[in-house]
């Protein structure tokens, strides 16, 4: 669910878990937190998507005048936006600095993700 959604209280949810007991357990189970670092990097990939269209198409802002709502627009991202092509192609879009030839995380997690989910095992405190 963490690499789906990237949201930590839908995932301790589903494995029927408090946010804190999930959070406590990462700290006892080194496999645990392996597990959930490489579904953080899955839920990137996954959420992606979202950011593009918040940075292009934006987000809705109301605007209230004497506690009504008269208007709603859009407002886009720009720093967003740019933020991500950077990111994405950094041979074009990154500063100088930022421009190196790192591996592709989210693949790297994709491919280490079922082995690591294999390791996990109940942990009993």
């Amino acid at each position: 669910m963490l690499a789906e959604t990237g949201q930590v209280h839908l995932a301790a949810a589903a494995a029927r878990l408090s946010v804190r007991s999930a959070q406590a357990l990462r700290v006892r189970s080194p496999a645990f937190q392996k597990g959930w670092h490489v579904a953080e990097q899955l839920a990137v990939g996954r959420l992606s998507p979202i950011a593009f269209d918040r940075s292009i198409n934006g987000r809705i802002e109301q605007i209230y005048r004497d506690g009504e709502l008269v208007a709603e627009r859009r407002v886009p991202s720009d720093k967003l936006l740019t933020w991500l092509l950077a990111r994405l192609d950094p041979k074009r879009f990154a500063l100088p600095w930022e421009q190196r030839g790192d591996a592709d995380p989210q693949a790297e997690a994709a491919a280490a993700f079922p082995a690591l989910l294999e390791a996990i095992t109940d942990v009993v405190s």
